[in-house]
């Protein structure tokens, strides 16, 4: 089990306004206000974390980027075989902004074909991604990305 209890002293430790032992008992003190004896009672442990450091916090960060990237190839995978199946039998056009989300069940990607899209602009949608390098781009795709980012959209650009 895991509380944000007395996160507030810890900053405030962190940041010098009091000694982190201060901070530590503070935090403790909040915790036994807010949970019952009873509860407490039953803890092997009261366990504080000390805060991350730059580096720690930068290798977090590199991990995640790594582990990223087969998620990244899957995708690419699926959205691309998905959607040049679209193109060959003709579903979508260089009008089509195709919207992709999961579907119910959290199993699939269902596909949106929105045509058109220079008429339907002004419609939200929440993420454009385009595939391909930006020197590929047609100036249509260009359009799109800019109208979308005027119209407060997340623009993901897969290279």
């Amino acid at each position: 089990m895991t509380s944000n209890l007395g996160a507030d002293h810890l900053v405030s430790g962190l940041t010098g306004e009091m000694t982190m032992q201060v901070a530590r008992d503070n935090a403790m003190k909040d915790a036994k206000k807010h949970f019952r004896p009873e509860l407490l009672n039953r803890l092997d442990e009261i366990v504080m974390f000390h805060p991350l450091s730059h580096e720690h916090l930068a290798k977090i960060v590199q991990l995640q980027v790594k582990n990223v990237r087969p998620i990244r190839r899957w995708l690419e995978r699926k959205v691309v075989t998905d959607i040049s199946m679209m193109i060959v039998r003709e579903e979508i056009g260089d009008d089509s902004i195709v919207c992709i989300d999961v579907n119910e069940a959290k199993t699939d990607l269902v596909y949106r074909i929105d045509k058109n899209v220079f008429v339907k602009i002004e419609q939200t949608l929440d993420v454009v991604i385009h595939s391909g390098n930006k020197r590929g781009r047609s100036n249509d795709e260009d359009h799109i990305v800019t109208l979308t980012k005027k119209i407060k959209n997340e623009v993901v650009v897969i290279d």
